[in-house]
Formats: structure tokens, C-alpha cells, sequence
């Protein structure tokens, strides 16, 4: 979850994102979307670094805070909307819904007969995809998501490191003492 710093110096915001905007454009927009990777289908990346799909959100949110439409690779015609049209947008992760746009879904949500068990499968699925891909980045990805979305401190994730070692450590001695080796104790 991105955090939600105060603007202090607003000219100074508006020219970093124009900066953004501007060094995304002239290294050739992003691409309206990636098909060949499970964890971003359908999600739009940077032409100049096809692996960094957080950039292409900053752009997006960097777009749509100064009104300015993405620029999208290999696509002809520019649409003059500061969005993305439905197509390109199918499964980006861009701009984050406000909350008169949240309470609005949630009406719309009410109004078609859903209730919040009906959206488990969708809240489910996201969060596998969200662990899939921080569990894929190695243990410092790990425990720094812990630290923030876990709302662990050191000590707390001190204590749990070592816990898991010593149940795996444990694990790994009664599997070898059960396919007839010898435990770690027995060496």
C-alpha cells in the first residue's frame, strides 16, 4: 500500500510529477499490456524497464493528478482522456478509486443484491497474487512487507524468526529420523 505523505511544497509535487510523466513519455510510454507474465497479465509496464509495473502505476497516478492522458506503446491514435480506456485499463493496477468513487461502487454493489460474502473469492484471489509476488522477491521483500502490513516490530519479527527456524529445524530432524537416518542430535 503506497503511504500517503502531505504535499509541503506543491509546486515542487507538480513539477516531480510532470518530471515522471515527461521521462516516461520519452522513453516510449508503457505498453498497453503483458500478456506472457502470470503476475502481471494484462498489466501495463514502462518500455524502458518492462519489469518495473510499480512505475507504471506512479505514472498513471502521476497522469491523473495533472490531466494528462498516458501515453501507451504501439497505439496510433491517442485518446485525449486523462484515463485509460476500458480496454487499456482491463486489469491495471493503476490509479487507486477515491472515496466518492468507493462509496459508489459499494452502492452499486448494494443495489445489484451483493453482500460482503459474495466478494471473498475476488478479495481472496488478490491477496494470494500479492503474496505470490512478495514471496517470490526473497526474504527482504518478506519481512519488510511483514514489518509494514504486519504491523510488526523488530523484536516481534525477531522472536517469529527464530520460532520458524526452530520448528523447521525440528522438522527436518524427525523426517530423518523417520526415513532411518540420523537426526541433527544424533551427529
Amino acid at each position: 500500500m503506497s503511504k500517503n505523505h502531505p504535499i509541503v511544497d506543491p509546486d515542487a509535487a507538480v513539477a516531480a510529477l510532470n518530471d515522471l510523466v515527461d521521462t516516461i513519455n520519452a522513453t516510449g510510454g508503457v505498453t498497453p499490456k503483458y500478456d506472457d507474465r502470470p503476475l502481471e497479465a494484462n498489466t501495463p509496464t514502462p518500455v524502458a524497464d518492462e519489469d518495473w509495473v510499480d512505475l507504471a502505476v506512479a505514472y498513471a497516478l502521476a497522469c491523473r493528478a495533472l490531466g494528462l492522458p498516458l501515453q501507451w506503446a504501439g497505439v496510433e491514435e491517442r485518446t485525449s482522456s486523462p484515463e485509460p480506456t476500458e480496454e487499456q485499463a482491463e486489469g491495471f493496477t493503476g490509479a487507486e478509486p477515491v472515496v466518492a468513487e468507493l462509496e459508489a461502487l459499494e452502492a452499486k454493489a448494494r443495489e445489484l443484491g451483493l453482500a460482503p460474502s459474495d466478494l471473498d473469492d475476488v478479495i481472496h484471489d488478490i491477496a494470494s497474487e500479492v503474496a505470490s509476488s512478495i514471496n517470490n522477491q526473497g526474504l527482504y521483500e518478506q519481512i519488510a512487507y511483514w514489518a509494514k502490513e504486519g504491523w510488526a516490530t523488530v523484536d516481534v519479527i525477531k522472536k517469529e524468526l527464530e520460532r520458524t527456524a526452530k520448528e523447521k529445524h525440528k522438522n527436518r530432524s524427525s523426517r530423518a529420523a523417520k526415513l532411518g537416518g540420523t537426526s541433527d542430535k544424533q551427529q
